[in-house]
C-alpha cells in the first residue's frame, strides 16, 4: 500500500485519514487510495482550497484555516 496520508485521527467515531497539501490541491491521490483501500465513511484534505464536500465519494475538502473545527464540520 503506497498512500501517504498526514494523519489519521478517530473522529466522531469514524477512523479518518487526512492528507494536507500546501497552496491549492492539483491532486491528492493518497486519500483516494486509502478511500478505496480500506472504504473509509469521511475522508478529509486540508488546503489552500475553499470548502468543498462531495458526498458522492465522502472527501471533505477543507481550507487549512478550519483544521481545528474538523470536528463539527465533518458530521455522520
Amino acid at each position: 500500500l503506497d498512500e501517504e496520508v498526514e494523519f489519521v485521527l478517530d473522529l466522531n467515531g469514524h477512523i479518518t485519514p487526512i492528507e494536507v497539501k500546501a497552496g491549492q490541491v492539483a491532486k491528492a491521490k493518497s486519500i483516494y487510495l486509502f478511500r478505496e483501500q480500506y472504504q473509509n465513511k469521511i475522508n478529509t484534505i486540508l488546503s489552500g482550497q475553499t470548502l468543498n464536500i462531495d458526498h458522492r465519494t465522502n472527501v471533505y475538502k477543507l481550507p487549512l484555516y478550519l483544521a481545528e473545527k474538523l470536528s463539527t464540520i465533518v458530521t455522520d
